[in-house]
């Protein structure tokens, strides 16, 4: 398949996903086509790290940069818009690139930025946070100033030594590799979320404006 050009922005690099779902996690194939399959509870805790390896808003280069987005949703992950959601957005950041991240996540500029924000109900907060992110062949982690930290780390495959890989699934990245929370926590706006031995996913994101989920690599 070939892709129309970006027409504002665009930016790629590595995904990290975190939840209370038990591994793995339901909510990926919930809401795509007829697919209907509960989360493992009533409820979804929600943390995702991007380390953007090459992007840009407009003429605004954002390579480099860190970002983290906690969401809680009070029902079944993607059923109803009524999330609660933080943005975190790396303290390295320029005024003009701090500036161009808040254009991109808060306002209607389309792809997965505006997917997410419209399925909140409510934003807690938006700030800027130091914000480090590792990224393995077999493991990730994610760590924000001394309220959150999150490391992924692969499970066991057959054949062993093999990454598992759930594909042409994620809405976000499309293929990802899936792990285990094994050190989670996030604590913030009165929101405590501790999912050590729950699922993790990592991959690599492609996103554009004119795409409401991610694309796939090479694109």
């Amino acid at each position: 398949m070939k892709y129309e050009k970006e027409k504002i922005w665009r930016m790629e690099g590595g995904y990290i996903e975190t939840c209370n779902c038990d591994v793995v996690c339901p909510c990926l194939i919930n809401s795509i086509g007829n697919n209907k399959v509960a989360a493992t509870y009533t409820h979804c805790d929600l943390f995702l790290g991007y380390q953007i390896k090459k992007g840009h808003f407009k003429d605004v280069d954002l390579s480099g940069l860190n970002i983290v987005l906690a969401y809680y949703s009070p029902g079944y992950l993607m059923e109803i818009q009524n999330w609660k959601g933080a943005y975190y957005f790396d303290e390295r950041a320029t005024e003009e690139q701090y500036n161009a991240l808040i254009e991109m996540f808060m306002k209607d500029n389309g792809g997965q930025p505006q997917a997410l924000r419209e399925m909140c109900q409510e934003i807690l907060g938006v700030r800027r946070a130091k914000i480090e992110i590792d990224m393995q062949e077999r493991y990730c982690s994610i760590k924000v100033d001394d309220i959150a930290k999150a490391r992924v780390d692969a499970i066991a495959s057959i054949p062993e030594g093999e990454l598992v890989k759930v594909t042409n699934i994620h809405p976000q990245c499309i293929d990802v590799v899936q792990g285990v929370n094994t050190d989670m926590y996030w604590r913030d706006y009165g929101f405590t979320f501790e999912n050590t031995g729950r699922s993790g996913l990592w991959g690599e994101f492609i996103w554009q404006d004119n795409y409401a989920n991610g694309l796939k690599p090479g694109n």
